[in-house]
């Protein structure tokens, strides 16, 4: 049943990817700015999930855990067109309306967040400028469909694997490609955090990017593909951070 489940919310969002060829021009319809406790040089960028409404991280309550620990970073919450995933429309969006406006602006470290296909854009983003990351987290994201994954597990894992399986979608073997390549990196492995469900419809491709991560990087909760299950591993993760920093500091 969650197989048949995974392969539907594929398809569906396979479909969106491949509708919209002529998606163009300006599209981040609306940012919500939230200031931290430093001196506007750190940015936390959080992309929405594929309803595109990035006023969810505040209804439920994951800007309010941020606020509660007084971080230092700004924050920006973004509305995105779920259309601009077609041929990383996004990525080119978010760097020349975000990143490179907020480096004009005098930011030197950013930190990108994405929930499912949100997730998806963030790799995405990581994977084609990784100078402009300094941490990426990642919540349940949606990567490609059941087939490349069944292949990666099938090579061994995404060390091992190099081949797209007959048929399957060039597109997530590109964006596997992508992580891959990425994550071969010691530097850029070691600030990727992933967190998951254990019940999620895409607890399989979390699965294989957490064996290329640290760890110490991977967390989860029992739970699905819902807000409630993300919340609780945005907690663990911040808390996970204030206690690094803590220990960092004892150091």
């Amino acid at each position: 049943m969650k197989t048949i489940a995974s392969i539907c919310a594929m398809f569906f969002i396979a479909a969106i990817l491949l509708a919209y060829n002529g998606c163009t021009g300006k599209q981040l319809s609306h940012t919500k700015f939230y200031p931290g406790t430093g001196k506007g040089r750190s940015l936390v960028v959080l992309l929405p999930t594929i309803g595109g409404k990035g006023s969810q991280y505040e209804e439920y309550g994951l800007m309010e855990e941020l606020r509660m620990r007084g971080t230092l970073a700004d924050a920006v919450v973004l509305d995105v067109n779920f259309q601009l995933y077609l041929r990383r429309k996004t990525v080119e969006i978010l760097k020349t309306e975000v990143i490179d406006p907020a480096k004009a602006k005098g930011y030197k470290r950013f930190y990108l967040v994405g929930t499912s296909l949100g997730g998806h854009g963030a790799l995405l983003y990581a994977t084609q400028y990784p100078e402009d990351v300094d941490a990426l987290f990642v919540f349940a994201p949606f990567i490609s469909g059941p087939l490349v994954t069944k292949a990666i597990e099938e090579a061994g894992g995404l060390d091992e694997w190099k081949d797209c399986p007959f048929l399957a979608w060039k597109y997530a073997c590109n964006v596997w490609k992508g992580v891959k390549d990425y994550a071969s990196d010691p530097e850029r492995r070691a600030r990727v955090y992933l967190g998951y469900g254990t019940e999620d419809k895409f607890a399989r491709e979390c699965r294989t990017l957490a064996e290329v991560l640290p760890a110490e990087n991977v967390f989860t909760v029992p739970g699905g593909h819902d807000w409630a299950t993300w919340k609780e591993l945005w907690i663990k993760v911040l808390d996970h951070l204030e206690a690094l920093r803590s220990y960092q500091k004892r150091d």
